[in-house]
């Protein structure tokens, strides 16, 4: 136990946070407070902080990240940021666009961890990217904003 009390790990901050989620190979804790606190990586071998997210948060609680925990993302209205799950270093920034913040920002990654769906552009759109480079795919535009999606169980259709 820690000091009062308390429970070792991670203490970064006075008031724990929250949320938590396993991270590359369950060596790794991402702590979060949706977006009221910068979120961190928690290396559980060495028992230490291996990072700390700089841009972007963790909106609703719902982290997204590949299913094979190696990234992760976190938005704000300025965009959206990929994250490289071993450090907190950030792989690629995904501006929203001049002038023109996000409303929800939300992402779905594949099964494969190679590209995600982001939601929540100003102009209704949904953007696939390429979860490696950071390449924009494909920008999907319908007549009214698109609010959700999910990758079939192939990968190959959304």
């Amino acid at each position: 136990m820690g000091r009062a009390g308390r429970a070792a790990g991670p203490e970064v901050d006075e008031e724990p946070l929250p949320g938590a989620a396993f991270l590359h190979g369950d060596r790794r804790v991402l702590l979060f407070d949706s977006l009221r606190r910068k979120p961190r990586v928690w290396d559980l071998e060495k028992q230490r902080l291996a990072g700390e997210v700089a841009k972007g948060g963790i909106r609703n609680g719902r982290l997204s990240a590949s299913p094979d925990g190696r990234r992760f993302l976190t938005v704000d209205r300025d965009g959206l940021y990929l994250w490289d799950s071993a450090d907190a270093k950030l792989l690629h920034p995904f501006p929203a666009g001049e002038g023109k913040p996000g409303e929800d920002f939300e992402a779905i990654f594949s099964r494969d961890g190679k590209q995600f769906l982001a939601l929540g552009y100003r102009d209704g759109s949904a953007r696939l990217y390429d979860a490696v480079s950071g390449k924009l795919l494909w920008k999907l535009v319908g007549g009214s904003a698109v609010r959700g999606a999910e990758f079939a169980a192939d990968g190959k259709q959304l």
